[in-house]
């Protein structure tokens, strides 16, 4: 367990399968995903988030959940999303523009590809991280 205190952030979850203490769920989009000033950038918006969790919690599949995902690495996530590729899109003009002494257009159009780039960078990382992304599921709150 974790401590509860105002800056943990939980989601409610339902719970698609179950195999021992393995469970894939899928996170309910809920009244705060629509006060969200980023409502629908993680894919929230149509595409279910769905994901794994180990517990030792008596689960079955149609429960809604509460999990936890621990502060760090949603700052880390966020930090992955918005300011990498801003970072990249700095860097790649001013490589062009000290660097290569390139005009001002073609430094504006070396920053686009650094930020074409950083998709890329983070498409990689989202395939290789995803499965270590760990959950805590904390409670059963409604029984399916």
């Amino acid at each position: 367990m974790h401590s509860h205190n105002n800056d943990v952030i939980e989601d409610t979850a339902k719970v698609l399968s179950v195999d021992g203490k393995k469970i894939t769920f899928e996170i309910i989009n809920n009244g705060s995903c629509k006060s969200c000033s980023m409502h629908g950038v993680c894919g929230t918006n149509d595409t279910p988030i769905i994901h794994e969790a180990i517990t030792n919690l008596n689960v079955q599949v149609g429960d809604v959940v509460k999990v936890f995902l621990s502060a760090g690495t949603r700052i880390l996530s966020a930090f992955i999303l918005f300011i990498i590729p801003i970072l990249s899109m700095i860097l790649f003009y001013l490589l062009g523009k000290l660097t290569f002494n390139l005009s001002e257009d073609l430094s504006i159009f070396l920053s686009v590809i650094g930020l074409f780039l950083s998709g890329v960078a983070i498409y990689i990382i989202d395939k290789i991280y995803q499965k270590k992304v760990h959950f805590q599921i904390i409670e059963v709150i409604k029984k399916g």
